[in-house]
Order: C-alpha cells, then structure tokens, then sequence
C-alpha cells in the first residue's frame, strides 16, 4: 500500500482522492491533514490519511495500521450515527447526569460554599462558548479564577489566541514540552486548581448535557473569542455537540499540542459510537483522579 502525493499550497502536501475509497492519501502536516478531512467532511464520506504527522495519534489510540512503507494509517469515518445508536447513547448520558448531580448534591453545595469563602465573587463562572455548528449558548462551571484580574493578566488570553492561530506553537513546560494551555496561571485561585485537577469544576455542565445543549462526550466547547481564531479546518469540530469528557482528556490532555488536540476531537466525531462513548466515559473517572496533563 503506497500514495504518491500531490502538492497543497506552502510545503505541505497530500495526494488526490484514490479511486479506491478505502486505499489511504499521503499527507504531510497538520494543516494538509486538516484540510484532507475538511474537504472529506464537506462530502459526507469517510477517509484514510498515511501520514508520518500521525506517528503520535496512532500511538496513543492504538492503531496499528500501516503502509508498505511503514508509515501509520488512521481512517476517519463519516461522523454518520444510526438512530438507535444516536438514542441510546442520549439516554446514557441523561442517565449519568442525573445521577451525578443528584447522587453528589451535598458535595457540590459544599464545593460552591467553599469557592465563595475563598475569593470574592459567585460560585460559578457564566460566558458564552459555541456550541454545535458554532452557535453560542450560555456556559457555565465552578469559578477557579479570581474574579478581578489584575494588570497584565489579560496577556494569557492573548497568548492562547496566538496559539490557536498558529502564530506561536503553544506554551512551554518545565521539561520543554510545548502544550496548548497555560501550565501556570496565576489567576487560578487554590481551590480552582484543586478542581482543575480532578475535573471537578466541570460538574456543572451536567445541566447543559439535560438540556441538550452539550453532550457527555465530546469536544469542550470553546470561548467565543477563541472560536473565532480557528483555522477552517479547525472547525469541524464544532460538527457535533461540545461535551464535558471526550477522546482528547482520556488519550491526551494537555501532553499535546493544540493542532493535535483539534485533530483528537475531530478523530472522535468522525468514529463516533455508542461503545466508543461508553470506553471514554469508563476511563474519564482515572484520569479524574490521577489528574494527569490537567491545568
């Protein structure tokens, strides 16, 4: 199994749709990959990208598939449920929101009181995050940051849309491992990165999965600021309801870089199933309490 790539504008290349839907395109770069799917995805049609840029993805999720030349093959699907697939996966989720809310009451009223007593300010932090195909709705979690900024603050908002925008590669760790996120911001209160590590300042978003505005599983719906400063290709991510847990916090977090990250998500809904949602939602309570990448 071999492809010979085509050239895409700038040094990125990929290959022309084979005749054979199954056989894989060669691609080289995150933003020749994104536009393979983008252009997939405006079709409805499943795909197979051979990429050395996917070494990591494969890695991470398992896949052992690969050209003659040993090159990693990952084939998105068409993002295509079946009703009764699409039923019972909505019903789970209701299931487990509710039960979570109600079964964990008198530990959310505590947490919410303690967030309070902390710093000024409410319990919960409320802005507007786009949802499915990009449309707003009012977000809302446990506040884990200071209220009031103080001067110069702001800069990591800047800083995190540059990143988004390709402008700066990300942010860099202790180890020299560049990441998406911020790994120390100092508006996050000491309580706030407590919940941060367990995932606990999420909890609220259990409300929107019984509204219907979010998913159990899926994407984390972005700040509209952020939403604006993605790539086209960034964006089909927002081609399925955000969610609170999703392939990237169970197979990631941040250990990669956000073009990688977008590519998880989009991984996720291109191979959505009820199964697939079931194994993210089993493992999301270890990652909770080993707390592994989260800022």
């Amino acid at each position: 199994m071999s492809c010979a790539p085509t050239s895409f504008a700038g040094r990125e290349t990929a290959s022309p749709p084979p005749l054979d839907p199954s056989a894989p395109i060669a691609v080289e770069g995150l933003d020749a990959i994104g536009e393979v799917l983008r252009r997939a995805g405006g079709q409805a049609r499943p795909v197979a990208i051979a990429s050395r840029d996917l070494e990591w993805l494969a890695a991470r999720l398992g896949l052992t598939e690969r050209t003659a030349e040993g090159i990693p093959v990952v084939r998105f699907g068409s993002g295509e449920r079946s009703g009764l697939d699409a039923a019972a996966t909505q019903a789970v989720e209701k299931l487990v929101a509710l039960s979570v809310l109600l079964g964990g009451a008198p530990l959310w009223l505590t947490i919410a009181l303690l967030i309070r007593i902390e710093s000024p300010g409410g319990a919960f932090h409320v802005a507007p995050r786009a949802g499915l195909g990009g449309e707003p709705f009012a977000f809302f979690k446990y506040r884990t940051m200071r209220a009031r900024r103080r001067d110069g603050e702001d800069e990591g908002d800047a800083a995190r849309l540059s990143v988004i925008r390709g402008d700066i590669p990300g942010f860099v760790r202790e180890d020299g491992v560049v990441i998406p996120k911020h790994p120390r911001d100092p508006r996050i209160t000491r309580l706030g990165g407590v919940l941060r590590w367990l995932c606990l300042d999420e909890v609220p978003q259990l409300l929107h999965v019984l509204t219907g505005d979010m998913a159990l599983v899926g994407p984390r719906p972005y700040p509209m600021a952020e939403f604006d400063a993605l790539k086209a290709w960034h964006r089909l991510r927002s081609d399925g309801r955000p969610g609170i847990t999703g392939l990237w916090q169970v197979a990631a977090r941040n250990q990669v870089t956000f073009d990688q990250s977008v590519l998880l998500d989009i991984y996720y809904l291109a191979n959505a199933s009820f199964w697939l949602d079931l194994k993210i939602i089993a493992l999301t309570p270890l990652r909770m309490l080993f707390g592994v990448g989260s800022y």
